[in-house]
């Protein structure tokens, strides 16, 4: 039996930032990008990026986005900052540490090395319905095709998804068994979001199916 969830972005307390970050893999043409976006307590728009990836696995993609946001939120030199990601398992990796035999390891040792630098860091997970801003910068990237594109103002493909995240605006989504279930046994869920699938896969599942 399928329950219905509302879910929109919530912002950050006052006196905080949020950096909010996905990754998109094209499974039929193998590449993938990343993005990100970067807002204050009334939603404002601080500054984004988009990054073509090439040819990796969706999590190398959802810690790559972690990692240049990380090195944004250095360069802003931001103190109190919420990291965001509908990414669990990346941000389960970099909270509690990645086995040395994960093929992610020395990228996740990078990001907790880096993340040091900031004085405040709140890890967080957010589901892909709450994470839609992100989403659009890194499909973005697939689109672009350019290896690292800054933003200091909403793009015109952002805009819709920045103005719904500022009226609260919430979606409606069911629930549904993660493909995860299907390969490794992971136990995950995914979010259907009832338009059907196409090829851009976002969810990791446990994170070792899509290595």
């Amino acid at each position: 039996m399928n329950h219905d969830l509302y879910i929109k972005w919530i912002p950050p307390p006052t006196n905080w930032l949020k950096l909010n970050l996905d990754g998109a893999v094209s499974v039929l043409a193998r590449l993938a990008g990343c993005g990100g976006v970067l807002r204050d307590h009334n939603g404002n728009f601080l500054g984004a990026f988009s990054a073509f990836l090439g040819d990796c696995s969706i999590m190398t993609a959802e810690l790559r986005a972690i990692l240049f946001g990380v090195k944004l939120a250095i360069q802003k030199k931001i103190a109190n900052l919420i990291i965001e990601s509908d990414s669990s398992s990346a941000i389960c990796f970099i909270k509690l540490g990645c086995p040395k035999s994960h093929l992610c390891f020395s990228l996740v040792e990078e990001i907790r090395n880096l993340a040091g630098v900031i004085p405040e860091v709140v890890w967080s997970h957010a589901w892909r319905e709450g994470n839609l801003l992100a989403d659009s910068f890194a499909k973005h990237a697939l689109s672009c095709q350019v290896p690292l594109v800054s933003f200091d103002s909403v793009p015109s493909f952002a805009s819709i998804a920045f103005y719904t995240d500022k009226s609260a605006f919430s979606t409606a989504v069911s629930e549904a068994p993660d493909p995860c279930e299907n390969r490794c046994g992971g136990g995950g869920r995914r979010l259907w979001n009832g338009f059907g699938v196409d090829d851009i896969f976002e969810g990791e599942g446990c994170g070792e199916c899509w290595i």
